[in-house]
């Protein structure tokens, strides 16, 4: 099973991951090992001879699932996407009223 697969696999089995990086690197590790009883070290030598993937390379995967199967998103992307819809005209419209904002 390559990267891609056990993203997936994880994004759909356990939405909480959706929206955490570090949980979705804890559940892939976990797919294949012991997570409880490994430290960073072994962990990061493990990337390092390509038997586990990296951080970025299962950041990666997740936003590409997630750009090409709405599914995948968790609820904090419309929540996203709702703020920008109201923030972006405002921006682009005059700055000094983006500013009340924050």
């Amino acid at each position: 099973m390559n990267t891609k697969q056990k993203v997936e696999q994880i994004l759909t089995d356990h939405p909480h991951t959706r929206d955490s990086d570090p949980a979705l690197f804890r559940a892939v590790i976990g797919m294949t090992h012991n997570i409880e009883h490994i430290s960073y070290s072994r962990i990061s030598a493990l990337q390092e001879d390509k038997v586990l993937p990296s951080h970025e390379s299962m950041r990666r995967c997740r936003q590409k699932l997630q750009e090409t199967n709405p599914w995948l998103r968790a609820d904090m992307y419309s929540n996203r996407q709702e703020l920008a819809s109201q923030v972006t005209p405002l921006v682009n419209s005059d700055f000094d009223q983006a500013t009340l904002l924050f």
